[in-house]
């Protein structure tokens, strides 16, 4: 009896449950069916989320007040960038390498030009250029001076004194212009002796020929005659490209309308100039 109980209580479980392996399969089967539903929200929550994301970017891209904020921070980030270039341009200015074409120039001065070690009247003296010769200049002006080469020598001179054309120089011989300044010594007592006073106009131009002709007639109100006793011409110095100085000593014998004579010892400093059309005295100057 109480095996058919337990018969039948076994067989009413098996009718509503079914047998127990059945039981485990319908249990793993509904938790394979949740994990299916779980992913595929999942899934859907990500779809839902892209594309909210989508209509945000497309909503942000056709939208004109941002577009042009964004264009409006983008120059401006823009200008800022350019501004400091500019800046840093102004204050470090980039120095561009020009080729420099050496030329041929002259020393167009008076005496000499001075070669120097620098681009400045500080640095030492390497040389003297005497006016009328040539160099070659290797640079452009720097503070007023230019890189120049002198037979050999680099260095700097003076921009103000150098030229593309070769100007004028008297070369001339101090024998030669030392025997003309005596020479007209004679002429001016010739034209004592003779009273004719145009003698000295092929000697004689500038203040020379306006003072002599100034002092001639005053010289003749009491001198009857001179004789040229003594002359000595020496010192002779360049002073520019056509002029050069003479040291001009004499001792003149006076005769006068009176009957009286006396020796006059004289001393000058005469400047003599040729400019290319003949040596002439342009001044006396009196010596102590």
């Amino acid at each position: 009896m109480q095996d058919y109980n337990q018969y039948t209580q076994n067989s009413l479980a098996e009718e509503h449950f079914g047998s127990e392996p059945a039981f485990r399969d319908t249990r793993k089967h509904k938790s394979n069916n949740m994990l299916l539903i779980i992913t595929i929200m999942l899934a859907t929550v990500a779809i839902v989320v892209s594309a909210a994301a989508l209509i945000l970017l497309a909503d942000k891209d056709s939208d004109p007040d941002n577009k042009k904020t964004e264009e409006s921070i983008t120059q401006k980030e823009s200008d800022e960038e350019l501004s400091v270039e500019n800046e840093k341009s102004a204050e470090e200015p980039e120095e561009e390498e020009v080729q420099y074409i050496p030329e041929t120039m002259y020393a167009n001065c008076n005496t000499t030009l001075t070669l120097r070690s620098g681009p400045g009247t500080d640095y030492s003296k390497l040389a003297d250029i005497p006016a009328g010769d040539s160099l070659i200049c290797n640079g452009p002006a720097k503070n007023g001076f230019s890189k120049v080469s002198y037979n050999g020598i680099d260095g700097y001179a003076s921009s103000e004194f150098l030229s593309y054309t070769k100007p004028y120089v008297w070369y001339y011989n101090e024998e030669e212009v030392e025997d003309f300044v005596r020479d007209v010594l004679y002429a001016y007592v010739d034209s004592i002796n003779t009273n004719d006073v145009d003698v000295l106009t092929q000697y004689e131009r500038g203040a020379a020929v306006t003072d002599t002709i100034k002092n001639h007639p005053k010289v003749k109100k009491t001198v009857d005659s001179e004789l040229v006793l003594s002359v000595n011409c020496y010192g002779t110095k360049r002073i520019s490209r056509t002029r050069v100085t003479v040291i001009r000593e004499s001792t003149i014998r006076v005769y006068k309308y009176d009957g009286t004579q006396h020796d006059a010892i004289e001393k000058y400093l005469t400047t003599v100039e040729n400019t290319g059309d003949g040596m002439y005295v342009i001044e006396y100057a009196k010596m102590k």
